[in-house]
């Protein structure tokens, strides 16, 4: 805990603090996790779960971030490694590694208008597809890993950037309840692991 009370010496200390050695040890569980998907959930729960996915895609496709940053908790990960295999974020470097302070700068920064990799901005369309969902190894805790294509127009320019996503999802009504509506689900983490993550990606400064 920082206890200097000198202002000229004091550093901003919001309340969601929490990535540390800990935080670390989940995230790589997580790497473990995605490779081993676990007994697919029943109906109705996996189409709630499915029309959730489709709700957070929308929002970032349509440009609505404050609403797709309501969709996380506030101890979150967005998360874009740079390498396709033995992925640590402990040891390598990464497109974004960014917890609820991260997020919330980069989506100010974003509507400023002046951020010059995004004028003109992307225009984005997304499709999630191959969808694994699983209760977590963490009660009231759900995983899904899906498969995603992200179109990105911008400057005359259309990219087709394909890869995976693996997402932990909490339920508010906690462990043992049943999921019946959407709005009860919030994104603990979010993994993008691109197929072409380890070669130059140019101006990736959208949201992935």
């Amino acid at each position: 805990m920082n206890t200097n009370t000198d202002p000229a010496l004091m550093t901003y200390q919001p309340q969601f603090m929490y990535v540390d050695p800990h935080f670390y040890d989940v995230v790589k569980g997580d790497v473990e996790a995605w490779k081993d998907p676990g007994e697919m959930i029943a109906q109705p729960a996996a189409s709630i779960v499915e029309q959730f996915l489709i709700l957070e895609n929308r929002l970032v496709d349509s440009g609505r971030f404050e609403e797709w940053l309501d969709l996380f908790t506030v101890d979150c990960l967005y998360w874009v490694p740079t390498v396709t295999a033995d992925v640590d974020p402990t040891t390598q470097l990464c497109t974004a590694f960014d917890d609820r302070r991260r997020l919330e700068d980069r989506i100010v920064r974003l509507r400023t208008g002046t951020a010059y990799s995004q004028v003109p901005p992307s225009r984005t369309c997304r499709t999630i597809s191959n969808l694994e969902i699983w209760e977590s190894e963490t009660p009231g805790e759900i995983r899904v890993r899906c498969a995603v294509v992200i179109h990105e127009w911008r400057v005359g320019e259309m990219r087709v950037i394909p890869g995976w996503y693996g997402y932990v999802l909490r339920k508010s009504s906690g462990p043992g309840a049943e999921l019946s509506k959407r709005s009860e689900l919030r994104v603990v983490r979010k993994q993008v692991d691109l197929v072409q993550a380890d070669v130059p990606l140019r101006n990736m400064t959208f949201v992935i």
